[in-house]
């Protein structure tokens, strides 16, 4: 094979690898798009719900609710983490903004990357919803981060997932919410465990409820 014949066929494997790259930089492109086009729909569905819905707002905040606050929308913490089921974990009461303890049991952790850093978030499990059909895949994870008290609720936020098949969950900080109390002091919300204390700013999801109006 001569020189220039073997050059060519480098040359054709870079042109190939470069437009392999391009294409799937575009995808990349697509999917972010279609994903902030989700994010605004999901985010106009919870105003429109907060607008009509006699809870969790009071008769008189929600007259005058215009909309919630929410960081801006970022893939940073859209993120693919890797799911193990707890074993042997005993139940207990977990600490609420009331003296109501609720039980639940710690079902699996989460191992997630952001900025290149590792972190776990403990995924938890109300024992009285596990027995209810229509509930019992569900999966709680409070958690707090270094935005609490300034941009966000000072006692942490809530996101939730169903039980995965298999190892791999995704997390998506995006959707992280409040805890009900933060809109009406009525109703009584689980605070998250220490375990589930982020060391770092989470900038996504619904803000603090007073940047709201």
């Amino acid at each position: 094979m001569s020189i220039r014949f073997s050059f060519n066929i480098i040359i054709c494997c870079i042109v190939f690898l470069l437009s392999w790259l391009d294409i799937a930089a575009q995808l990349s492109k697509k999917d972010s798009i279609a994903y902030i086009k989700e994010m605004e729909q999901y985010r106009k569905d919870i105003n429109r719900k907060f607008k009509k819905d006699p809870k969790p707002l009071i008769e008189s905040d929600r007259k005058k609710f215009k909309e919630l606050s929410f960081f801006s929308t970022s893939a940073k913490y859209y993120v693919d983490g890797i799911f193990t089921r707890a074993l042997h974990e005993d139940t207990f009461k977990m600490e609420t903004t009331t003296k109501w303890r609720p039980d639940f049991v710690k079902y699996g952790t989460i191992a997630f990357m952001i900025d290149s850093v590792e972190y776990t978030l403990a995924a938890y499990q109300n024992v009285k919803e596990a027995k209810l059909e229509d509930r019992k895949n569900n999966l709680f994870i409070p958690f707090t981060d270094k935005t609490n008290g300034r941009e966000t609720y000072e006692g942490g936020r809530y996101i939730d997932r169903k039980i995965p098949e298999g190892e791999r969950i995704m997390l998506d900080f995006n959707k992280a919410y409040n805890p009900w109390c933060v809109y009406n002091g009525r109703f009584s919300c689980p605070i998250p465990p220490e375990e589930n204390t982020l060391p770092i700013e989470i900038k996504a999801g619904e803000k603090d409820y007073k940047y709201g109006h």
